[in-house]
């Protein structure tokens, strides 16, 4: 088994700008090969010396894909299908019952680690993200280790690195189960070992949410693939999105996306909480959007959502995706959309003057997409709030 790791070392130090690189990874993956057939077939291998075999093949497969740039070639796809089973075996009796049972912590984060960075690996190529999803008990490991990232102190990734949560591997899987029109049997067969329990779900959601960002360095990365997680899934799967929105997901948000807008952008980390930001806006589109969203629409108005939408003003370089998409609407078409109903209109009329009063909408003379929209709006406003003074009952007492 040494002898084969020692050669894979070297077949590692291969130049993957080399023209024959691609059939050179193949050489590389018949040596993995031949090292996990060791491994998983020597009964006489003491646990000490599993162990660190399989640490050692996590990091040779890690940095083989390092290596090639994070890019997945039509080779490499092939050969992350043809070891997933052996992969498999590997995780599920070393490094598992690792995560479990070893007396060491360092041991028992160093497993849990090693499992969310081959899953983030694989799951890049949609030809094998598939193979493991439909592996038996491949889901309940996911959602295990996802759920011991919020419950135990002991295994959270709060340390800002990308993709040092299940999070990331979590999205990427249910956007491909989510992808299939029509059809939400395929995520209520990954969601199963949770026993259909969708308050147990959306709880370890929020619970990931709050404690990747209310730290003292807030990984923003876990955030952004949290929010996205429940954007997703609620958007294709009811059951979640209802329960979401009793456990208080709206104001989860809000309260995220005021104290990340209200910041100044600072280099180098204006990128990341941009996309943040965006993802924070598409999360907040679908609330307004879904069943009658009257009673979202004032909870996110009460959570101060015309600042927010005014203090992007200096996020604008930063954000991801086209504003279009996932600002802009809030202002030509929701908030003129709810503004129909009396108790809306009150609340933007009075979150509108104290805007106002406080000179925050003092860049509104320039002629950018983001004021003209926002001019366009507050002269719908007023015109609707003359024609309220005029109707019977005026303003409402409590917001005149």
């Amino acid at each position: 088994m040494k002898g084969s790791l020692v050669g894979l070392a070297n077949l590692l130090k291969l130049d993957p700008a080399d023209p024959h690189y691609n059939s050179q990874i193949s050489r590389v993956f018949d040596v993995l090969h031949h090292c996990m057939n060791i491994l998983t077939r020597r009964s006489s291998i003491n646990f000490s010396e599993e162990w660190t075999s399989a640490t050692a093949f996590c990091d040779r497969l890690l940095e083989l894909y390092a290596r090639n740039r994070g890019e997945v070639s039509a080779s490499l796809s092939q050969s992350f299908l043809r070891m997933w089973p052996e992969i498999w075996k590997i995780i599920e009796s070393i490094l598992v019952f690792s995560t479990r049972y070893t007396c060491h912590a360092g041991t028992r984060q160093l497993a849990r680690r090693l499992i969310v960075d081959v899953c983030h690996v694989l799951g890049h190529d949609n030809r094998t993200l598939a193979q493991m999803i439909s592996t038996p008990d491949f889901s309940s490991l996911a959602l295990e280790i996802w759920s011991m990232e919020a419950e135990d102190v002991e295994f959270q990734p709060w340390n800002d690195k990308p993709c040092s949560s299940m999070a990331a591997f979590l999205d990427r899987q249910f956007i491909s189960l989510c992808n299939q029109p029509h059809d939400t049997r395929s995520v209520e067969t990954f969601l199963a070992p949770m026993d259909g329990d969708m308050k147990s779900f959306a709880c370890t959601a929020l619970k990931h949410l709050h404690g990747a960002f209310y730290q003292t360095q807030p990984n923003l990365d876990c955030v952004i693939w949290n929010t996205h997680i429940m954007t997703v899934l609620s958007d294709t799967y009811d059951p979640l999105r209802n329960v979401l929105l009793t456990q208080h997901v709206v104001p989860a948000i809000t309260k995220i996306l005021f104290s990340l807008t209200a910041e100044t952008p600072s280099l180098p980390t204006a990128p990341l909480k941009g996309k943040a930001i965006s993802f924070a806006f598409w999360n907040l589109m679908r609330w307004v959007t879904s069943t009658d969203g009257v009673t979202w629409i004032i909870q996110v108005l009460e959570a101060k959502l015309m600042f927010m939408l005014i203090q992007c003003e200096n996020w604008m370089p930063f954000l991801h995706g086209d504003p279009e998409d996932f600002l802009y609407p809030f202002l030509n078409g929701y908030l003129p959309k709810y503004s129909a109903y009396r108790s809306a209109l009150c609340i933007i009329s009075k979150y509108l003057t104290k805007i106002q009063q406080l000179g925050l909408d003092s860049g509104k003379s320039q002629d950018i997409p983001l004021w003209n929209a926002w001019n366009s709006f507050v002269t719908l406003i007023e015109s609707c709030l003359t024609v309220l003074r005029l109707a019977s009952g005026g303003i409402l007492p409590a917001y005149e």
